[in-house]
């Protein structure tokens, strides 16, 4: 009597008896688990103490099969029963159909295009060679197995996304023992001793291993142990993908299918998000994340900072782009590739390192002066229609306009502007003179913003900006200079300012530099001590000029007039 085995059996992706053509197997293996290759051999022999004619003294089972994925297989059985005046051969062959995956356990045997192979050949998940070996007051026994089954899991392909991929994979494995009469299941095998060949790692004690592959890539989740012979589960394997999501108060975007615009100003947050392989948002196991970096392209600030007492602005600083997750405001640039590498921490004690990848661009308005509004006035002794001082020395007006273009995104500008101003003279009003002085430094002209309300920039078309509004004559009145004469025979002033014109988009976000206008004056005066009047020696009037920097205006001090705080 022949004693079966009932094994993890080989399911056929096509079987004719549920009404499938061989015909419709189409090899898709992204995202998939299968056995791609496996080959088996079994030899039994059982010598019976039996004199009955009806019962054999001798069987004989000899099996070997052989399968791959793509190509199929089969499963070849030669089968001899002696009598005592007879010999029973039988041999018998099923075909595998390909595309197959052991999925569960079959008492009937394994399915094949043509049917079913009984239990008898027992072939499953199993690896090693074998033997066994038993004597009963019934005969003796003897079996030779050998199995190798490979288990590949084809991760990633068109329904993951990212270029590397995280891949987990959970096994166990029990060890096949000889003992009397058959070869049968043994000890569980511990988890730290069961090798997963495409990882390069051993499982953890939870039973889990974790790796990082290129996405596409067949990976070998064989569980492999040292023991001669072994039998396992069918190993679970899931795949996820590192994405980086960037966003801002227009846009949110997965990096890895789609390259969005961002615009100078915008608080633009970069955050990895993880899809699994059925193309969901699912995050793996972990316990931490460290050794983060990111690579951003330029021009970027990520890091607001006192600059003075009287100044806040915004650089970068690279420690923030140590952390999981990272935010910046840009300054300018076209934008380009950006990434991301990680290291995830498992409470099984694995570590994994893992990159993501992705793109967009950077949209920065255009700017640039209005030729047609530009004037330079003419310096000047005025008389000041107050007793003292009674003159002031005056660059006369001193007009302009920017024109700002933004195609893709509104928001809203004005002017910063900062002066550095130099003043001499003589008498008794030389130390109230010095108080004008900013020293060498560029000084906040009054107030953050020279116009007392922002203009709207409207996005598709050019919108002009003008240069002063608050002087009580009308916008774009542009700016008038002036510094009182305290001296006794002789007084100078020399200004030069730089006017930011800097631009906030909508919504969230901080102002940023479009360009700067750099102009200046300066003027000579002395007393006239016949006509007993303050005359004009020199003046000249610079022609504003725009440039486009990006850096952010900053000032020690804020400078009114003749008072600094």
């Amino acid at each position: 009597m022949k004693l079966h085995y009932i094994l993890i059996c080989l399911t056929m992706a096509t079987v004719s008896a549920f009404g499938m053509s061989q015909n419709s197997f189409t090899n898709s293996k992204n995202n998939e688990e299968v056995v791609d290759s496996a080959t088996w051999g079994r030899d039994s022999v059982w010598i019976y103490v039996f004199t009955i004619p009806s019962e054999p003294t001798q069987e004989e089972d000899h099996v070997d099969g052989h399968y791959t994925y793509d190509g199929g297989g089969s499963v070849k059985e030669h089968s001899v029963a002696l009598f005592t005046n007879d010999t029973d051969i039988t041999d018998k062959k099923w075909d595998l159909a390909p595309g197959g995956a052991v999925v569960a356990y079959y008492i009937n045997g394994v399915k094949v295009t043509s049917g079913i192979i009984p239990a008898a050949p027992g072939y499953g998940l199993e690896k090693g060679t074998l033997s066994g070996k038993g004597q009963s007051s019934m005969g003796s026994d003897s079996e030779d197995k050998s199995s190798d089954v490979k288990i590949t899991y084809y991760a990633g392909g068109p329904e993951v996304i990212g270029k590397q991929l995280l891949v987990a994979v959970n096994a166990s494995a029990s060890q096949q023992l000889s003992i009397p009469y058959f070869v049968t299941g043994g000890p569980v095998i511990p988890s730290e001793q069961i090798a997963i060949p495409g990882l390069r790692k051993n499982l953890g004690t939870d039973g889990w291993a974790y790796g990082e592959v290129a996405n596409g890539t067949p990976v070998d989740v064989t569980p492999t142990a040292g023991a001669p012979m072994y039998g396992f589960d069918w190993p679970g394997a899931a795949a996820y993908a590192l994405s980086i999501m960037a966003g801002s108060s227009t846009t949110q975007a997965d990096l890895s299918i789609s390259a969005p615009e961002f615009c100078v100003g915008q608080d633009v947050s970069f955050v990895p998000i993880w899809n699994d392989d059925q193309s969901g948002n699912s995050d793996p196991p972990i316990t931490y994340v460290d050794n983060a970096w990111w690579h951003l392209p330029d021009k970027f600030v990520n890091e607001p900072y006192s600059y003075s007492t009287y100044c806040n602005s915004y650089r970068r600083n690279d420690i923030w782009l140590t952390y999981p997750t990272t935010h910046c405001w840009y300054v300018n640039g076209t934008g380009g590739a950006c990434s991301t590498r990680q290291t995830l921490h498992f409470s099984n004690g694995q570590s994994v390192n893992i990159a993501a990848a992705g793109s967009f661009t950077v949209y920065r308005p255009q700017t640039k002066l209005d030729a047609d509004s530009i004037y330079k006035g003419h310096v000047a002794v005025l008389s000041s229609g107050q007793w003292f001082p009674g003159s002031v020395l005056t660059s006369g007006d001193v007009q302009f306009n920017a024109i700002v273009t933004s195609l893709d995104f509104p928001g809203e500008a004005n002017w910063t502007q900062l002066i550095c101003r130099e003043t001499t003279g003589d008498g008794m009003g030389l130390p109230l003179m010095l108080q004008f002085n900013t020293y060498g430094d560029h000084r906040l002209d009054n107030a953050l913003f020279y116009n007392t309300g922002n203009t709207v920039i409207a996005s598709g078309k050019n919108t002009t900006v003008t240069f002063g509004d608050d002087t009580g004559i009308g916008a774009g009145t542009g700016d008038r200079p002036e510094v009182g004469i305290y001296a006794t025979s002789f007084e100078s002033v020399a200004d030069d300012f730089k006017t930011y014109l800097v631009f906030k988009p909508a919504g969230d976000g901080i102002f940023v530099t479009l360009g700067r206008v750099d102009w200046g004056w300066s003027g000579y005066a002395a007393f006239d001590t016949i006509g007993l009047k303050w005359n004009l020696i020199t003046g000249a009037n610079g022609l504003p000029a725009m440039s486009n920097p990006d850096e952010f205006p900053t000032w020690p001090k804020v400078y009114h007039g003749s008072k600094d705080p």
